[in-house]
């Protein structure tokens, strides 16, 4: 009964002749191709290798006699096509001194033929298909992510990775079969360690380490596979991102409403305290103006203070010589005049009561005006406590204001990544995303939502600006619009990131990135209002390279250009004129400062 061997159908001519349906049926148009090109290397090595056959058949079959023919004739290895033939050539020479097995001869003659033929001739188609279906993969699995540009989201970077790893990957295996037969037919040749893993263990189980030609074709075929699963991993990946990214777009969701509640708490924390620092400046500022106005009611109650002390120290004093004296003359009584005696002591009596009688007047004085002193000196202290709370409370609204911010920072980060992640879901699931891509409408299948004459203008706008506002990138930045509104904090955080993203980058460079990332964040971006943000911060030769660029002027030759001046200017100031003119050009570009003071030699021609 004859072998019939099944026919796997392709319809990948299909994406070449009209755009696709979904993206759901170009995977499984390039898979059905992916398995006829596993169906025609398994054809192209049973061709080779025979029915039921593989490469240990294969290399047992050739392998005794070209060894035979390598140790009669003393050769260090069969490297290239050149030697073979050599080998071959000298082998029918009938002066030859060596002793050679023509049979050996003409297997080695029919083995090479066989690699020639197959190596790379053979391969050619499959090749081609290869390339084919790798070109419609990058064309339509795209991954609609740029991790240069767009905010980072975990399953957008690592498919870019691994696409262009898949890429590379391919590429190499598939140009290496070609490298590797055309390698062996000049004068370089190949040797084991130019080939694979796969390849050097082949040759090291059956020492072909001096005919590294009969490893070119299972080594092509090693190629082909590792080609194959790359392409298989990408559809297989493809058709699992839109899923992963609608997940994302789910634990997004969940973690933007935490994230939302955290912030919101946070700044409410934040107006709690802005009130309560409020309240207590408020409270030092009362306490500072009230002790202001005391200042000089304070220094007349110290003095008094001073006085008072004063006196009652001095009355107890005078009360205790007084008490003294009318002690001694009590004693001294019998040596006295009787009526002295008698006046002095009722003198002293008398003066004794008056002073025993004043010192509490004086001292409740005394009191009352210490109370006094120390009322102002409370309140003192305690608008020193104010200031010490008011310090704490501010240094409290910085960490609470710091730690807003980074919430604040992450909240606008998560919501462009959510919206990121929207945007590729609804690239990867929408109906008119392949067609738009099939008939090149937008750049890498991204919706367009402006003119196509508006986009390349400002597209124009956007390199001359970058390439002519140097360091002001970041001041320019700060005063251009954004819609949907973004903080001061999240841009000053995109700026940091343009900043730091590439080391030894040209301002220029990084001047565009942040232009891009501008026209990415800024729904409604348009020319006019760059040129807005440039005549806030003053750059009006920008502004002048945009206009040109816009609307260039109308230039003809040198003789029909007729340069004008003031009416009754003298010729002889024309020089002196132009100079004016050029200088009034440099100043408003920043480029040159004025010298405002002159010493007395400046004035000296």
């Amino acid at each position: 009964m004859p072998f019939f061997s099944r026919r796997i159908p392709s319809d990948i001519h299909q994406l070449e002749s009209k755009p696709p349906k979904s993206l759901k049926s170009v995977r499984k148009i390039l898979a059905q191709h992916t398995r006829v090109i596993q169906d025609k290397l398994s054809k192209l090595e049973r061709a080779f290798y025979g029915v039921g056959k593989n490469y240990h058949n294969e290399i047992k079959k050739w392998v005794k006699p070209i060894s035979n023919i390598v140790e009669t004739f003393q050769t260090p290895g069969l490297r290239n096509a050149i030697l073979v033939q050599d080998i071959i050539k000298r082998s029918a020479d009938p002066k030859i001194v060596f002793k050679v097995d023509k049979t050996d001869v003409a297997r080695l003659q029919e083995c090479h033929q066989k690699v020639l033929e197959y190596m790379p001739g053979k391969f050619k188609l499959i090749i081609e298909d290869i390339f084919k279906v790798l070109k419609f993969l990058e064309k339509y699995c795209l991954h609609f992510y740029d991790r240069n540009a767009d905010p980072y989201l975990g399953t957008a970077d690592d498919y870019q990775i691994m696409s262009e790893k898949w890429v590379k990957t391919i590429r190499t295996h598939v140009e290496k079969i070609t490298n590797m037969a055309e390698k062996f037919r000049t004068v370089f040749g190949i040797s084991t360690d130019s080939f694979s893993p796969y390849a050097r263990e082949i040759s090291a189980r059956y020492e072909l380490s001096k005919m590294p030609f009969l490893l070119l074709f299972p080594e092509a075929c090693e190629n082909v596979r590792i080609a194959l699963k790359a392409l298989t991993s990408w559809l297989e990946a493809d058709e699992n991102y839109s899923s992963y990214i609608q997940s994302d777009i789910s634990d997004l969701d969940n973690k933007k409403e935490a994230h939302l509640k955290n912030l919101r708490e946070f700044q409410e924390k934040c107006h709690q305290m802005r009130f309560k620092i409020h309240q207590t400046e408020m409270k030092r500022s009362a306490l500072e103006n009230e002790l202001f106005n005391l200042r000089g009611k304070e220094d007349a109650l110290l003095v008094d203070d001073e006085y008072l002390q004063t006196s009652a120290n001095e009355m107890k004093l005078d009360i205790d010589i007084k008490e003294f004296r009318r002690n001694e003359l009590k004693r001294n009584a019998s040596h006295m005049n009787p009526q002295v005696l008698t006046e002095t002591y009722d003198q002293l009596t008398t003066e004794l009561s008056k002073l025993h009688e004043a010192l509490p007047a004086l001292k409740k004085q005394l009191d009352q005006t210490r109370y006094k002193v120390n009322w102002i000196k409370h309140r003192r202290e305690e608008m020193e406590n104010k200031e010490e709370l008011l310090q704490e409370m501010l240094t409290e609204e910085s960490r609470l204001e710091q730690e807003r911010d980074m919430l604040q920072v992450e909240y606008d980060t998560m919501l462009s990544t959510l919206e990121l992640a929207k945007q590729i879901y609804l690239y990867k699931t929408g109906p008119d995303t392949l067609e738009r891509i099939y008939y090149d409408l937008d750049k890498d299948g991204r919706m367009s939502r402006r003119n196509n004459k508006q986009e390349d203008a400002l597209d124009r706008v956007l390199h001359v600006t970058a390439a002519h506002i140097h360091n002001d990138w970041m001041l320019l930045y700060r005063h251009l619009p954004f819609h949907p509104q973004r903080g001061a904090a999240t841009i000053e955080a995109d700026i940091d990131s343009t900043s730091r993203a590439v080391v030894r980058e040209t301002s220029e460079e990084r001047a565009i990135r942040a232009l891009q990332r501008w026209r990415r964040f800024h729904t409604r971006a348009k020319v006019d209002d760059l040129r807005t943000a440039l005549l806030k911060i003053k750059r009006h030769d920008v502004l002048y390279e945009v206009e040109e660029e816009l609307n260039p002027t109308k230039t003809g030759n040198a003789d029909d250009v007729e340069e004008r001046y003031p009416e009754g200017m003298d010729k002889t100031l024309i020089p002196f004129y132009k100079e004016v003119q050029r200088f009034d050009q440099l100043f408003l570009a920043q480029k040159l400062v004025p010298k405002w003071t002159y010493e007395p030699w400046d004035y000296y021609v």
